[in-house]
């Protein structure tokens, strides 16, 4: 049989205590709700605002003691650890991420990148080499004259625009003038002419944009490679923790230290596959100045839903 829940009492409605009782829902005030007597019994309640230690949109169930007097509020969905398979606990993480094994596949591999792990291009005498001071970050250098460049390229699987997606990796740059730097998923090589139609986010740096990155993105159609403004710097002092989020067919956004520095609501792409040949690319080049420009990283994360059967394919560059 269907369950009577009982009244519903709406935003400043008055409720009068007669009529609150077990199977009451009090969708209301914080304040209201919380002046309600604790000797009467309701079901539940919803707060339409924050205050006084209950959440907006939130719903709670009532705690009462042995004498059924009302003593707080219990969230229904609150902070859990998932430590255990018990439903307090939200089930255990490990059951979470095997159920969805084919869905999420955070390519963990470039924690502590090498030089192997990506495929080089370069024009020059420059490359991909481990630094030899500090944390040991992986290094993409230029040689010492204009035009010259270098390329990395990480190859791995594809996964869908549909779904979110996001980079994550910390790095620098050497310089903020006469370059040209580009880190992303999907984007073109350094030494590529870009295509506007390609799916893609990423970030890009060169005079033409001034001194901060702009975020790339397009959605696959004709000519809908999108530049925009941020205010993260190219050149920074120290390394610096990048995060580019795709959330399809609403925005891509970059943030710097988990501030949020920038974002693109246009022509975010809503379907389709990254390209396995270009899961991470990142490349510099020297446009004037004829110096030694590089980027140093150290990690990159992929997080992301797999397209179809990704998990049994293997990618050779």
């Amino acid at each position: 049989m269907p369950a009577n829940l009982g009244y519903l009492y709406e935003d400043d409605e008055n409720h009068s205590p007669g009529r609150a009782n077990a199977k009451g829902i009090i969708v209301d005030t914080a304040e209201n709700i919380l002046a309600i007597d604790p000797d009467k019994q309701v079901g539940a309640a919803r707060p339409t605002n924050t205050a006084g230690g209950l959440v907006a949109g939130v719903t709670y169930v009532p705690i009462y003691n042995s004498s059924f007097t009302r003593t707080g509020w219990q969230p229904i969905f609150g902070a859990h650890l998932h430590d255990s398979s018990a439903d307090e606990a939200g089930g255990a993480l490990f059951d979470i991420q095997f159920a969805n094994i084919s869905r999420i596949m955070p390519m963990l591999r470039w924690l502590a990148p090498i030089p192997e792990d990506f495929v080089v291009t370069k024009v020059g005498t420059g490359g991909l080499t481990r630094g030899s001071s500090g944390d040991l970050p992986l290094v993409c250098a230029t040689s010492a004259a204009n035009n010259d460049l270098t390329t990395a390229r990480g190859i791995g699987i594809r996964y869908e625009w549909g779904s979110m997606l996001t980079l994550q990796f910390k790095a620098n740059a050497s310089h903020n003038s006469g370059l040209l730097a580009r880190m992303g998923i999907g984007t073109d090589r350094i030494e590529d002419s870009q295509d506007t139609a390609r799916i893609q986010m990423g970030i890009e740096g060169c005079d033409g944009h001034g001194t901060n990155w702009v975020i790339l993105n397009a959605n696959g159609n004709t000519a809908s490679l999108t530049t925009t403004p941020t205010t993260s710097p190219v050149l920074e002092a120290n390394k610096t923790g990048y995060a580019l989020s795709h959330i399809p067919a609403i925005e891509v956004r970059l943030y710097e230290d988990n501030v949020s520095t920038g974002v693109s609501t246009t022509n975010v792409a809503s379907s389709g596959s990254s390209d396995a040949n270009r899961l991470f690319i990142w490349g510099i080049k020297v446009t004037s100045g004829a110096v030694i420009k590089s980027i140093e990283l150290r990690h990159a994360i992929v997080v992301g839903n797999p397209s179809s059967n990704q998990l049994k394919e293997l990618y050779a560059p």
